[in-house]
């Protein structure tokens, strides 16, 4: 098997059992496990996009380690266990009766 397929194979496989996981429940977007599991397989996407030379997967698996990291730096700043907090709370209720509902 070539590098790049190699490398490729593994970065979407981490990319796709990430997004699976988390689609079933096994694992939270917020966890260590899932935002490892998208940096590493943007790593592994982004060498074999480097290796064939595929300009637009290239920027895309860039962008994809650039969001994973922030959500590291995120989930190592909030500290393990705790769930982030939205910015502001929809409330349905307010929403039905015309209500403003941004901060």
């Amino acid at each position: 098997m070539e590098p790049s397929t190699a490398s490729g194979t593994l970065g979407v496989s981490l990319l796709l059992l990430a997004f699976l996981l988390n689609l079933f429940g096994a694992i939270r977007r917020e966890s260590l496990g899932y935002i490892v599991m998208n940096i590493l397989g943007a790593a592994f996407a982004l060498t074999a996009s480097v290796l064939i030379w595929f300009p637009p997967f290239i920027v895309l698996e860039i962008i994809w380690m650039i969001v994973g990291f922030a959500g590291l730096y995120h989930h190592l700043k909030m500290g393990e266990g705790r769930k982030p907090q939205a910015p502001f709370r929809l409330d349905p209720a307010s929403i039905r009766r015309g209500e403003p509902h941004l901060p």
